[in-house]
């Protein structure tokens, strides 16, 4: 019923001004949240994993939804408006040092990689046997 309820008001947003409403960022993120929320009560249950997703994008979507409506707050503004100064100066850093990450990911699923069934471990590697690559990190056990 509430998403009738949401589609009706955004159908009659769109009725009142078609081109705003197209070119308006938070409106299209509604469209795909209701979308999605339609698609994951009525979506065919054989597509499991697409409604997982799905799921996911639009609880993404949901909050950065809220975060713009809380922004709109007086006594929250400023808190939404530090907290995206922070994320934009973190996403940049993040996007400095991408490429090295990305090689650290690689190099350690290569070294430690334990998918033989196609092909026999290698022998003459003992450091990989695993105790000693674990002392590396302090005791175990």
């Amino acid at each position: 019923m509430l998403c009738v309820i949401l589609l009706l008001r955004e159908l009659f947003q769109m009725l009142v001004s078609f081109k705003r409403y197209i070119f308006n960022t938070e409106n299209l993120v509604e469209l795909a949240i209701l979308g999605g929320a339609i698609y994951l009560m009525f979506g065919d249950d054989q597509y499991l994993m697409a409604k997982r997703h799905w799921a996911a994008f639009c609880v993404v979507c949901s909050w950065a939804e809220a975060l713009t409506l809380v922004s709109r707050h007086p006594r929250l503004s400023v808190y939404v408006a530090m907290f995206t100064t922070v994320a934009r100066t973190f996403l940049a850093f993040l996007a400095f040092y991408a490429i090295i990450i990305v090689a650290f990911a690689i190099a350690f699923y290569l070294m430690y990689d334990h998918d033989h069934a196609r092909t026999k471990p290698n022998d003459d590697y003992p450091f990989f046997d695993g105790g000693t690559s674990i002392s590396l990190w302090g005791k175990k056990g």
